[in-house]
């Protein structure tokens, strides 16, 4: 589906719990210390799978899978790639009105 130029996938009911599943299972990977898992298994899956579709839930789960892998790339000393990440965050949702969003993003503002 096409809305002005962007487009939008259409979401599926089971999408949300799809995304949360992921997102979930890339934090658990974080905290068994396996952040290189956590980032190519579950952060990027949730990304690349959701950050084109047009739902509050999704562009949620997408701005905390890119936090949680900025997050991650800190803890293996890529700090170069997690400084990108938490900029991605930024330069995707600063005009997002949904006040999580606004709170992930003044976390981020507060890392600097």
């Amino acid at each position: 589906m096409f809305i002005g130029t962007k487009r939008y996938k259409l979401l599926n009911a089971s999408d949300i719990q799809i995304s949360q599943a992921l997102f979930n299972k890339g934090v658990a990977l974080g905290l068994l210390k396996r952040p290189e898992e956590a980032i190519a298994e579950f952060y990027d899956d949730v990304i690349n799978r959701y950050s084109n579709y047009d739902n509050t839930e999704l562009r949620v789960q997408c701005a905390n899978a890119l936090f949680n892998k900025g997050v991650a790339l800190g803890r293996l000393e890529k700090h170069d790639e997690e400084l990108a990440a938490y900029d991605e965050v930024i330069n995707r949702y600063s005009n997002d009105a949904d006040p999580r969003i606004k709170a992930l993003i003044d976390r981020i503002k507060n890392r600097r």
